[in-house]
């Protein structure tokens, strides 16, 4: 289950107090989860997006974060397998 809210209110002020040029609302996402074991975990993430609030529904705002972080976890899969980034430590000189 995901519950999503989107703050625009919050947003003016961070657009001109932070200097976030663009930022049309702050949203939150908590997505709920239950493993077969019966224990429910509840994961809590926040995004800033330009997108205009009155044009977007909560639905359609889902459905590009989830696309968003599907995206992510494809891309971080095939980094790791075919360029083994994981095992790659950057370190800065003593």
């Amino acid at each position: 289950m995901r519950r999503i809210w989107c703050d625009t209110q919050t947003a003016d002020y961070a657009r001109e107090a932070l200097k976030f040029p663009g930022l049309r609302a702050l949203v939150r996402v908590d997505r709920q989860t239950r493993a077969s074991s019966g224990a429910r975990t509840v994961q809590t993430r926040y995004f800033a997006t330009s997108l205009d609030p009155a044009s977007v529904s909560a639905v359609g705002l889902l459905r590009l974060i989830r696309g968003h972080w599907c995206v992510e976890n494809n891309l971080h899969h095939e980094k790791d397998r075919w360029w083994d980034e994981d095992r790659h430590v950057c370190r800065r000189p003593g």
